[in-house]
């Protein structure tokens, strides 16, 4: 009888405070895969990108030397600064190693937060009950309890990004001035801590372009209060990425993002030479480094973009058919159920939860499009994300940030099929999108 009543007196509270209830959950859910993450595999949670770049930037930035990578400001631009600095913190606090559960029990907390984000968009655009069963599939979800305990970028940019993406839905809902700034400025950080999250920018554009007149209009946006709140916005990207393109401007002359971007990476990842990667990773195997190396030694960002851009144009001109061929292994690569060196137990526990999650995900997409429920807020924004991966590089870890999104679909789907017998017709998708 007492155990009743605690657990109805638990129930209750958490209904009186379901984004503090989430949050716990999802803390201490990620705790625990930390904890047997650091039991299973301590070996392998320090990523090989991380090692590689991230690291020493961060040692350099802790020791108080700046930030540079192989002694270099240049080809230090080529990173995106927050990881960096987030891992120098945590150097000056541990001087020596990095402490890797202290650090596994930080990504928890910041990816559990990032579970409050995905509720709210999800709540916003297709209701409660939706809101919920999307965070519990996301906290259900093997892969998303697998990375949190590897020191990697996305534990820091993953959160960023769907704080971004739901502030964008907050500027769809209601396009005031306010809101604009503020969607630019959160979009602006997720860049930041991650270049592709400038998808956000064009994705923000088009929500702006499609959104409604506020008070309740069902008229579309004046086109001059449409340009406004897009120029707000824009200003509030450029808020928090100022300081950045302050110092690439002083380092290359310009006032770019990075040396290596849209040309670069169009090169690398659709080199004729460079092989189709099936595995579920994406690496430089068969690309001609030589040729990146000679444009880094040059140090001129718009020649080498330049040069990058022409050359993987010509590659996919001369030879469409291995352009198309390439595309195909990218949506292997990146959307296989596991790698394809996984044991038959990881592909059990692994890909198994991730094919019926994705199945729920897909039925969701069809649910949304049948009934008609205004979403965009959520395909904008992972529509271009696909596509941005589909041209440049593809694999396992970049799903990542398109699967919190697909996942408000898995929990509309449920949402109309699983309901208790004695339940009411739920409120209005979209009812709070302005509230929040």
């Amino acid at each position: 009888m007492a155990v009743n009543r605690g657990a109805s007196g638990v129930l209750q509270w958490a209904q009186a405070h379901p984004l503090l209830s989430v949050w716990i959950l999802a803390f201490l859910v990620r705790v625990a895969a930390v904890l047997v993450a650091h039991r299973l595999i301590p070996e392998y949670l320090v990523a090989a990108d991380t090692v590689g770049s991230y690291l020493p930037i961060a040692r350099g930035l802790a020791e108080g030397r700046g930030f540079l990578l192989e002694g270099n400001e240049y080809i230090a631009t080529r990173i995106p600064p927050l990881f960096p600095l987030w891992l120098s913190i945590w150097l000056r606090l541990f001087p020596g190693e990095l402490p890797l559960l202290a650090l596994g029990i930080a990504n928890a907390a910041w990816r559990a937060t990032g579970c409050l984000f995905l509720y709210r968009l999800s709540r916003a655009a297709f209701g409660e009950r939706a809101a919920a069963w999307s965070t519990l599939v996301y906290l259900l979800d093997p892969w998303e309890a697998l990375w949190v305990g590897y020191v990697l970028k996305e534990s820091l940019t993953l959160p960023l990004f769907l704080f971004g993406v739901w502030q964008l839905s907050r500027l769809h809902a209601d396009p005031t001035h306010r809101r604009a700034l503020l969607a630019g400025a959160a979009a602006g950080l997720a860049v930041l801590a991650r270049y592709p999250s400038l998808v956000l920018w064009p994705a923000g554009l088009l929500l702006l372009f499609l959104a409604r007149s506020p008070g309740g209009e069902s008229a579309p946006l004046h086109r001059r209060s449409s340009a406004l709140l897009a120029v707000l916005f824009t200003a509030g990207m450029l808020v928090p990425l100022s300081p950045w393109l302050a110092r690439n401007w002083r380092v290359t002359g310009f006032p770019v993002l990075s040396t290596e971007f849209i040309g670069r990476y169009l090169y690398t990842s659709n080199s004729p030479e460079k092989i189709r990667e099936t595995g579920g990773y994406a690496d430089t195997e068969g690309l001609n480094t030589a040729i990146l190396q000679a444009d880094n030694r040059r140090r001129k960002v718009l020649e080498s973009e330049s040069a990058s851009f022409q050359r993987a144009v010509g590659g996919i001109f001369g030879d469409p058919m291995n352009f198309l061929l390439r595309l195909g292994s990218k949506v292997v690569n990146m959307w296989r159920p596991t790698f394809g060196t996984a044991s038959p137990r990881n592909l059990l526990f692994l890909g198994g939860p991730y094919l019926l999650f994705l199945a729920l995900s897909l039925a969701g997409l069809v649910t949304a499009w049948r009934r008609r429920i205004p979403c965009a807020v959520i395909v904008t924004p992972l529509g271009i994300l696909v596509l941005l991966h589909l041209v440049f590089w593809a694999e396992i870890r970049n799903r990542q940030y398109l699967m919190p999104l697909l996942y408000c679909f898995a929990g509309l789907f449920l949402a109309t099929y699983v309901r208790p017998r004695d339940s009411r017709p739920e409120e209005r998708p979209g009812a709070d999108g302005a509230a929040d």
